[in-house]
């Protein structure tokens, strides 16, 4: 059996069952409403670990993080 991590974030939880569903535009005004700024810059940074957690082949564009400017 494979060893797997998994990880819960409301936000990405939330991102996951209405994206498709809702128009974009809608989608972030519900996000950055309901959520605060902290909140949404952990998602990111745990999405952006998740990603690079995949060892895919080809190497994901660039995201600057909250820190970096």
């Amino acid at each position: 059996m494979a060893h797997t991590q998994l990880v819960l974030h409301n936000v990405l939880c939330y991102l996951v069952n209405k994206f498709g569903k809702v128009d974009v535009k809608s989608l972030k005004t519900a996000l950055f409403d309901f959520y605060d700024v902290d909140a949404l810059s952990s998602a990111k940074e745990q999405l952006l670990e998740d990603v690079d957690g995949l060892n895919l082949t080809s190497k994901r564009p660039h995201v600057p993080q909250a820190g970096s400017r």
